[in-house]
């Protein structure tokens, strides 16, 4: 809705608005001085603050709009409504301060309603819209997470394989007591048949020992 062809055309007017109000408003502030001191007549006064106004960009540039435009608060936070109520709330004030007669800047005006909007996008309660710091933020929490999960599963299976390593070790020696034990009872056993053998042919000797 905010983003459509129409707002856009809101906001367009609502900046021509802007630039006509600070025109007689902060253009009567500078020229204030020179009218009333009679140096210049107010028709030569009006051309002089004309003609430093446009000439001015050509020698100075825009750092000023480029500071209100980008240095006041972060673009990405910046959308249609956003400018409009800057706008809306400069050309209020703009409009306050001359009907009182009130010297003031239009310059300033602006910047006060940037960061009011600013203030209230902060503190006012989270809408459905995010912006894309938002998007960012969630993105980056979601992969620290991914990182923690992934590193989680990388010391699960450390530790599985260390438990499998120590199990294999402990069965192998097992399994090697168990050789052991085997090869000893094969040898006790073989020694117990040649003993007997040995007693079978000594009594074998002996009785035909005997008969002769």
């Amino acid at each position: 809705m905010a983003d459509s062809l129409s707002w856009i055309l809101v906001i367009v007017v609502a900046a021509l608005a802007f630039d006509f109000i600070n025109g007689f408003h902060d253009s009567a502030n500078s020229i204030s001085t020179v009218v009333s001191t009679r140096v210049l007549s107010p028709k030569y006064a009006v051309l002089w603050a004309a003609f430093f106004n446009f000439s001015a960009v050509l020698f100075v540039g825009v750092p000023v709009a480029k500071m209100i435009g980008t240095g006041i608060i972060s673009p990405t936070a910046i959308d249609n409504l956003v400018v409009l109520a800057a706008l809306g709330g400069s050309i209020a004030w703009n409009l306050f301060t001359w009907y009182s007669g009130l010297p003031s800047s239009s310059s300033h005006a602006l910047i006060g309603g940037l960061i009011g909007v600013a203030v209230g996008v902060l503190y006012a309660p989270k809408s459905g819209k995010e912006t894309r710091e938002d998007i960012a933020r969630k993105a980056e929490e979601l992969m620290d997470k991914a990182k923690e999960e992934y590193e989680r599963a990388v010391q699960t299976s450390k530790r599985a394989y260390e438990a499998a390593r120590e199990k294999v070790a402990e069965a192998e020696e097992k399994a090697g007591e168990l050789a052991g034990k085997g090869k000893e009872a094969l040898q006790d056993q073989k020694s117990r048949l040649k003993r007997a053998l040995d007693a079978g042919v000594e009594a074998y000797k002996e009785e035909k020992a005997k008969t002769t």
